[in-house]
């Protein structure tokens, strides 16, 4: 990092990356002080050169949710997330994979708080657009199509995660 950081510069897209990728590693690892620290910084750079809807700007905005929820910092989260989710619906549609994934993102936040009405509002029409988007076998798909079964279950609605169990591939 330092390296590329004096080579590049640290607004270079090549090192914002990299920083990017290092928070996740960070995050991955448990280390949630420095990912939260590392993504404050990379946020605070790409809003500065990219501008704050420049889809690499709201990514990164969507990492610093990631690390706000498994800090436990659930209404911070929530709240970065759902202007992460409304700017992408703007800039990039409805039906972009980064879109999809920052309502999968939201209701994955509701689901740590054991709201599970709220996920279930986020979560099935992110399932049905990664179906329409990625196609029902994508491993995405699959993913977000489990983790609906497991919201209608906690919710006592088992006919609907049977019939949506049968999305599943065997």
């Amino acid at each position: 990092m330092e390296r590329l950081e004096r080579i590049l510069g640290t607004d270079h897209p090549d090192t914002l990356s990299a920083s990017s990728e290092l928070a996740l590693n960070y995050l991955h690892q448990g280390q949630l002080e420095e990912a939260e620290r590392l993504n404050l910084e990379v946020w605070g750079i790409r809003r500065r050169v990219l501008g704050l809807e420049h889809p690499d700007t709201l990514v990164t905005a969507g990492d610093l949710a990631k690390v706000y929820a498994d800090q436990g910092r659930s209404e911070e989260a929530e709240g970065l997330e759902s202007e992460v989710l409304q700017q992408k619906r703007r800039i990039l549609g409805l039906e972009h994979p980064e879109t999809i994934w920052s309502a999968v993102n939201l209701a994955n936040i509701c689901m740590n708080q054991e709201r599970y009405e709220a996920a279930e509002e986020w979560l099935a029409p992110a399932v049905k657009l990664s179906i329409k988007v990625m196609g029902q076998n994508h491993p995405n798909t699959q993913s977000r199509v489990k983790t609906l079964v497991d919201v209608y279950n906690k919710l006592g609605r088992l006919e609907e995660a049977g019939e949506t169990e049968k999305l599943l591939l065997p």
